[in-house]
């Protein structure tokens, strides 16, 4: 079975799918339901691939390893904690954004909180100036100028009583440029952010069910912003989905939509586009907005803070590469599609990929170093980031897709072998980068570094003799070190342990294998040193003496080109890295 983040309830997936054991099952982002007043999670059932069609990549998500590479990983090790560790992630993670969640906040609970809000007048005004100086140039869909307006103007309060969707976007800013000054928290439905969210959830009903414009489409937006941030991620895709309901509803993505608002409407469609988007792309689903039917221009929208990045313009065209990734890839129609058409697409899209990273400059492009001292500003150097981590998201996804279609010895399979590790490699080396606050997105303070540490440690155990393993746990340590910062200043001291101990896994086990390939070469040449003294003194019983000394040199050579075992069961075994692993 596929993991996928976040993971079930408890770990356990229902029972009355046991009999799909040889198929692989593919489940989508778990969903809520109350049984018994308790509210627990289960995953949705999304298809079945039969068992002759495995090669095929079942899910585009980050995500755990499979059953299959567990059990090769411990048949490797010779021992099963690696299923112990995966058992304790899921818990860590479940009780990260579940542990403290008693109840899901009614409409009316959050109404009822709302009105114990009391916020001065200059308390309102920081939060959203950090709003706009953070978190706007990143997702630019409101006019600051209009906005900051009304905010600051004399009539707020008035607006406020009467206009619920501006409402709802004026605490769901509130709410977000918070998190800039320590109102944040790493659990959800808690700190002083979610209680100013609470209003906006508190109108959310209205959104949904009343007369719908720009605002309100803004307000969502806003919302599914707030909705990826640990304070409200139990409930990010409710509002993510609602907010790419909302933009087909007013049908933005269509270039006709005739508005004296028209880049207003042009920007807030591709910030709703870009957010679904890689939503659904990591959670393994296609998105409720299909690229055919996109006509939306992509209005100017340049960046002064960031060299006049292309900021937009890099999102918009990035969340099609990510659409145009799962429609081929890793779709229902994609998995009866031949490994010759997986490949051709694959290299398609690898193109795209690289034409995509050009368009960055080159002090901010993937595969430079980044250096935050040259970026200028902490806006730069988070940009910088996401760019990069937004392009190993996709490469390695597409990578894992074309593993599958080539055979491990050939020069492609080892190609792509080594751009998964250099993608690895590269989201270890910006983890320092990266801070520890709430108001950073999970999928990069914890997905990320995590999918590169299961990369790493399985390319490790694959391969301990590699030349290049002394360096990837290397890049293993500083994730492990990453992980022990987030788990303390998250008061979740697993997530530190949990990884130290795959890098003890990993440590001891190349080890292992240094210290048996030496035992074994030393005994060899002891052996050979033998057969020398034995081939000077010519046995009288034996016709060809030296045919037989070589002969057994011979085998003795076979041998030693195995060391670690049966070579050709691991090279084909090292694949299904890429076929099922995250």
């Amino acid at each position: 079975m596929v993991r996928i983040w976040p993971p079930c309830f408890n770990g356990n997936y229902p029972s009355h799918l046991g009999e799909l054991a040889d198929s692989v099952l593919i489940f989508s982002l778990a969903k809520i339901y109350e049984k018994d007043g308790e509210s627990k999670r289960v995953p949705v059932f999304v298809g079945q691939v039969s068992a002759n069609l495995l090669w095929i990549v079942s899910s585009s998500c980050l995500a755990f390893f499979s059953d299959r590479r567990i059990a090769f990983l411990s048949r490797r090790l010779g021992h099963t904690r690696v299923t112990d560790l995966i058992r304790r992630i899921d818990t860590a993670v479940q009780g990260s954004v579940w542990g403290l969640v008693k109840d899901m906040p009614s409409p009316e609970d959050c109404e009822r909180e709302a009105n114990r809000i009391s916020l001065s007048h200059e308390t309102r005004s920081k939060f959203i100036t950090s709003y706009f100086e953070e978190v706007h140039p990143m997702y630019p869909f409101l006019d600051r100028a209009a906005f900051e307006e009304r905010a600051f103007g004399q009539s707020v309060a008035e607006y406020l009583s009467t206009d619920k969707e501006w409402c709802a976007l004026y605490h769901a800013v509130m709410g977000i440029g918070s998190l800039y000054h320590d109102c944040g928290s790493f659990s959800a439905f808690s700190g002083t952010s979610w209680c100013i969210f609470r209003v906006s959830l508190s109108l959310y009903p209205r959104l949904v069910f009343g007369s719908r414009g720009l605002v309100t489409a803004q307000a969502l937006t806003a919302m599914a912003i707030f909705g990826s941030t640990y304070s409200a991620l139990p409930i990010e895709d409710v509002l993510v989905t609602e907010a790419g309901r909302i933009a087909t509803s007013l049908q933005l993505n269509n270039e006709g939509v005739a508005s004296d608002s028209r880049v207003e409407l042009q920007r807030t469609f591709w910030v709703i586009y870009h957010l679904e988007t890689l939503y659904c792309f990591n959670t393994g689903r296609s998105g409720t907005i299909p690229i055919c039917d996109i006509s939306c221009s992509i209005p100017d929208t340049p960046l002064p803070q960031a060299r006049e990045l292309p900021w937009l313009r890099l999102l918009s065209e990035y969340s099609q590469t990510l659409s145009r990734t799962y429609d081929e890839l890793f779709s229902a129609k994609a998995r009866s599609k031949s490994k010759q058409s997986i490949q051709a697409v694959s290299n398609q899209l690898f193109e795209e990929l690289e034409s995509w990273r050009l368009l960055i400059p080159a002090d901010l492009r993937p595969g430079s170093p980044v250096r935050s001292h040259r970026c200028g500003n902490l806006l730069t150097t988070s940009l910088a980031v996401h760019l990069h981590f937004s392009f190993h998201n996709v490469r390695i996804a597409i990578l894992r897709a074309a593993l599958q279609t080539c055979s491990a010895d050939t020069e492609k399979h080892l190609t792509y072998r080594q751009s998964l590790v250099d993608s690895a490699q590269g989201i270890a080396e910006l983890v320092h980068l990266i801070p520890l606050e709430p108001f950073v997105s999970p999928w990069i303070q914890y997905h990320m570094p995590q999918s590169a540490l299961f990369i790493l440690f399985d390319l490790i155990i694959d391969s301990p003799t590699h030349p290049e393993t002394k360096k990837r746990l290397s890049y293993l340590q500083i994730l492990v070190a990453f992980f022990a910062r987030l788990g303390h200043t998250t008061g979740r001291e697993s997530f530190g342990s949990v990884s130290s101990e795959f890098l003890q896994m990993a440590t001891k086990f190349v080890d292992e294998m240094q210290y048996d390939g030496v035992r074994r070469l030393s005994h060899d040449q002891a052996v050979e040193e033998d057969f020398t003294k034995k081939s000077l003194v010519p046995d009288p019983g034996m016709t060809g003496g030296q045919d037989f000394i070589t002969d057994d040199l011979l085998s003795f050579q076979v041998k030693k080109e195995l060391p670690l075992g049966n070579q050709e069961s691991v090279a084909k075994t090292s694949t299904e890295f890429a076929i099922h692993a995250l």
